[in-house]
């Protein structure tokens, strides 16, 4: 137990270390510095089995959303229980997890963040895949975490999954948006997508 005069020296430490308030808001991002960190932390236990877990998300994925293997025409027709030791949803499973590994390493560059998010809601929706399927990957993510890796989602830790997967959401549909030309605009909200859990 740390002595409550030395905890707060070293707060003040780590706050000069970080360069300021963790509980502050990034403007860009909504996250403050400890959220960030809590992401990451999280994120580094997925990676040190990112291939296995990102099997373990998508096969979740599937079991609680059928219809959406439809989409990939590469392993459409394999019937769930082989997914696990099909070569293409290997394939697609370490692209997945990579692409999230990319948004959690750019946290801290929004503008890189939001162009690949931009870029990846382009190309879902050349596929007819939808804000709904994003919010419902949004679910299963948080899933793994509880389930698959014992991870016990503190409220702090979960609103900083659910407002970084929302604001990644945020920017995905803009990339919609943008591509097709429609505006999704009348319900993008943070609580919206937040309120899914």
């Amino acid at each position: 137990i740390i002595p409550g005069s030395i905890a707060v020296k070293m707060g003040g430490w780590l706050t000069a270390l970080t360069g300021g308030n963790l509980d502050v808001p990034d403007p860009a991002t909504g996250l403050t510095p400890r959220e960030k960190n809590c992401v990451r932390r999280n994120w580094d236990l997925v990676k040190a089995d990112i291939k296995q877990n990102g099997i373990d998300l998508l096969m979740l994925f599937f079991e609680d959303n059928p219809s959406y293997q439809n989409y990939f025409k590469a392993f459409k027709d394999v019937p769930f229980k082989e997914l696990p030791k099909n070569p293409r949803f290997h394939a697609h499973c370490t692209s997945v997890m990579y692409a999230l590994t990319s948004v959690v390493d750019n946290l801290d560059d929004p503008e890189c963040l939001v162009e690949m998010l931009s870029k990846l809601g382009e190309n879902h929706q050349r596929r007819g895949i939808n804000r709904q399927e994003f919010i419902n990957l949004k679910s299963v993510v948080i899933k793994l975490f509880k389930t698959k890796l014992g991870i016990e989602v503190h409220e702090r830790r979960r609103s900083s999954l659910e407002q970084d997967t929302g604001r990644g959401l945020l920017c995905y549909i803009q990339g919609n948006r943008q591509s097709s030309g429609r505006d999704f605009s009348e319900s993008l909200t943070v609580q919206h997508y937040t309120g899914c859990l």
